[in-house]
């Protein structure tokens, strides 16, 4: 199974579901000053983190590295970039993220 295959494959079981049941929040790229809460996620170059707690102003996605284990601070790493996608990947990318989107708005 692809990476893609699997994006799929998750984003069909999150339109199975009822909007009250989806646990995740995808705020898009991450700003600098911000605040997030727990549960909230953001592209940080090129990697999504979620917030496991609220976050203050200076708390940076990655600050102490991107390995999946580091706990330290209020983020995570949910997926650490990869190779640059091709262009026809990044377009269904942008594709799912649409439909998430979408999902994330009638939570």
């Amino acid at each position: 199974m692809t990476r893609l295959d699997a994006i799929e494959r998750r984003l069909a079981l999150l339109e199975q579901r009822a909007p009250a049941e989806v646990g995740l929040r995808f705020r898009g790229p991450w700003r600098d000053g911000e605040r997030y809460q727990a549960g909230e996620s953001v592209l940080r170059q090129g990697s999504l983190w979620i917030a496991v707690e609220s976050t203050g102003p200076t708390d940076i996605p990655g600050a102490h590295g991107v390995e999946a284990d580091d706990e330290r601070g209020p983020w995570r790493l949910a997926a650490k970039r990869g190779k640059d996608a091709t262009p026809a990947l990044e377009r269904r990318v942008h594709e799912l993220e649409r439909r998430v989107k979408t999902l994330e708005r009638c939570s």
